[in-house]
């Protein structure tokens, strides 16, 4: 299958970046957790468990999917999928039946060992650090914080502001901040930014302009421009392609791939509709989308694209299908 189909709309997903699991939840008091590769239903979190749990406002899975963690108004749970076991985490207060545009945690991820987990509290404009084998908490304050990203090695942060600065952090000490870059688009804007998987790399998303950044030298190398305003940037493991998600003038979504050396689109996803959350796992293998009651799975690896293909077929690709789907591929035209 495609995709997987819950019988209630899905507010948030995520997939583990090993990609083996996705939980999703419909912002109320349901999660479920799913097996990413075989597309089943795997397991329901009982959140009524944990006292000022729900509603749910984010979740998000651990690298290998051995831990979820999920927001509530009275704090954070971090689960166990695999034995069934959960704690609550201490969390700045939110004020009663605060709205999510004015206020929320919203989920950065677990460090790469899954032994701390970073949020952003958007109506303090604090980032929250909690070492879960101390069971402590850091909040760091950081004036009109929008966005954040850990790097792969879990050293270095980066941080976005509704002022439009990229800020650079040694991580988990929160110090030696660093300006990357400031916003170069007139009035207020929150950029977009996402590491490559090697680390060498900072993509920074600004109103409708990508700047790709060489984090050794500190310095900007290739940028363009897109006909729409970003929500989200994921760049792939070769370096030169981005993933790009956003609303054009006309409100339309778009999910698209882009070659940064050629600064041009290649692939277009998703063109109108709507998405609730999008995520890909650390290979770039998969991109994953919720949409109203399902979740959308599209293969990035085209290996791994032909076997699901071959095992659903039970059959090789015609030449037709070849030229279809695998123009340039020769040595991917039959199933192995």
């Amino acid at each position: 299958a495609s995709q997987i189909t819950v019988d209630h709309p899905i507010q948030v997903h995520d997939l583990s970046p090993d990609g083996s699991r996705i939980a999703t939840t419909d912002g109320a008091d349901r999660i479920d957790l799913w097996d990413a590769e075989a597309r089943t239903h795997t397991a329901s979190v009982d959140t009524t468990a944990f006292p000022g749990s729900t509603p749910v406002g984010d979740l998000v899975l651990s690298p290998g999917g051995e831990r979820l963690a999920w927001s509530g108004p009275a704090g954070v749970v971090v689960w166990s999928p695999d034995g069934g076991s959960g704690v609550v985490l201490d969390a700045p207060a939110l004020p009663d039946g605060l709205p999510a545009e004015e206020g929320t945690r919203t989920f950065l991820g677990f460090t790469p060992d899954a032994t701390m987990l970073l949020a952003i509290d958007t109506y303090h404009h604090t980032l929250l650090v909690w070492d879960l084998q101390e069971r402590t908490r850091v909040d760091k304050p950081i004036p009109q914080l929008a966005t954040a990203r850990l790097s792969p090695d879990g050293r270095t942060l980066a941080t976005t502001t509704g002022d439009g600065v990229v800020t650079l952090w040694d991580f988990p000490g929160l110090t030696r901040p660093e300006v990357l870059a400031t916003s170069q688009t007139a009035g207020p804007v929150s950029p977009k930014v996402a590491f490559s998987p090697d680390g060498a790399t900072l993509v920074v998303g600004d109103g409708r302009r990508v700047t790709v950044w060489d984090l050794a030298a500190r310095t900007p190398g290739t940028s363009f421009g897109a006909d729409f305003e970003f929500l989200g940037l994921v760049i792939a493991p070769d370096n030169r392609t981005v993933l790009l998600a956003g609303i054009d003038p006309d409100i339309r979504l778009w999910v698209t791939l882009w070659d940064v050396v050629d600064r041009a689109r290649t692939v277009t996803l998703v063109e109108g509709g709507t998405l609730t959350s999008m995520r890909t796992d650390r290979d770039w293998t998969v991109l994953t989308a919720a949409d109203g009651h399902r979740v959308r799975f599209w293969e990035l690896d085209p290996e791994r694209a032909i076997r699901r293909i071959c095992a659903a077929l039970g059959r090789g690709l015609t030449r037709a299908e070849q030229d279809e789907f695998l123009a340039g591929r020769p040595s991917l035209a039959t199933c192995r």
